[in-house]
């Protein structure tokens, strides 16, 4: 690729990394910030502090080419030692985070698929299960990506391009492995999430047998379980499109084109971290305990005759049916004009 349409990408991973990375930072602290919710949306939490790390790293890795190519302008087709680049921390960040969001979504998807195919167990056990799922996910992602560092720092050395892109730096055998991870992660979830579909359709009639002092505890809990299944769909459509298809493709040219696997591969991946605001984005707009949450944490940085009306306004939402499920019983906010 030219390098003048390298420093194009650069800069968009520059300037796209910074809403991605504030964004996601401010609807992860508004989950953070109340237990109710860091208990009810641990997996999302998760999936959001993958969106803002892989944010920060965009900006980091945009920087860097930046003033590389402000720096070395007369010198941009100069090669540099491939373990030079492997062993900048923020292109191992940014390949870390990057496949931890393809097996992420795989990791949520289970879990969803935990909560409709056996919700009992799931009601009595749900954090068991989902710490089992992120240690076994951030092990094995972690694992692969210092075995590919490893491996690459003591292999001998080969130069590269200034702008160190991933597919020339990392072992390829090792660099095929991880975007097989991500993308068969990313695909296998959006098989998991449809046969989620199927048995939830299928039970939509049936009502869940449980003991008389605990009927309505474990229905709420099953409510609010739906409500997050149904949510995780949505989300699940976009990502489709976003992550999984460039994804594949990306792959199959790994095994087919490693000329063209060069030039697309800046264009699979933006679209990749684009679908890092699409989860915060849909709990967001889904999720009125979440949405409450972010108002409220924004709503601190606003004007004192400003805060009082949205207040109120927040304090008319909470009496609906759907926030009564992810609110805890507390006194308003504000007097409330509703």
């Amino acid at each position: 690729m030219d390098i003048s349409v390298w420093t194009v990408v650069s800069i968009g991973f520059t300037a796209g990394g910074v809403p991605i990375a504030v964004f996601n930072a401010v609807v992860l602290i508004g989950i953070l910030r109340k237990k109710f919710l860091r208990n009810s949306f641990t997996m999302i939490a998760f999936m959001i502090f993958n969106g803002a790390a892989t944010g920060v790293c965009m900006v980091a890795v945009g920087s860097f080419r930046i003033v590389g190519h402000l720096r070395y302008s007369n010198y941009m087709d100069d090669l540099v030692s491939s373990k030079q680049c492997i062993a900048n921390i923020i292109f191992v960040a940014l390949l870390f985070f990057n496949l931890l969001n393809g097996a992420g979504l795989l990791v949520l998807n289970v879990d969803r698929a935990a909560a409709v195919v056996m919700p009992i167990f799931y009601f009595h056990k749900h954090q068991l299960i989902m710490t089992v799922l992120l240690a076994v996910c951030i092990t094995s992602c972690g694992l692969l990506v210092f075995a590919a560092v490893i491996t690459t720092l003591m292999l001998p050395d080969h130069y590269v391009p200034r702008i160190c892109r991933q597919f020339d730096t990392v072992y390829f055998p090792f660099y095929v492995a991880i975007i097989s991870t991500r993308s068969i992660s990313a695909a296998l979830a959006t098989f998991v999430m449809l046969g989620v579909v199927a048995i939830m359709l299928l039970r939509r009639a049936k009502v869940l047998n449980a003991q008389p002092r605990t009927t309505d505890q474990i229905q709420l809990f099953k409510e609010r379980q739906r409500k997050l299944t149904y949510t995780t769909i949505l989300s699940c459509k976009i990502t489709l499109i976003l992550f999984v298809i460039p994804s594949l493709c990306q792959l199959y040219l790994c095994f087919t084109n490693k000329e063209l696997l060069r030039v697309v591969s800046p264009y699979t991946m933006s679209l990749s971290f684009l679908n890092c605001v699409n989860e915060a984005f849909i709990f967001v707009i889904r999720q009125e305990g979440i949405r409450r949450s972010v108002l409220e944490l924004m709503v601190y940085g606003t004007p004192s005759f400003l805060r009082k009306k949205i207040l109120q306004k927040l304090a008319c939402d909470i009496s609906s049916p759907a926030q009564s499920m992810f609110v805890q019983n507390k006194a308003p906010l504000a007097p409330s004009n509703c």
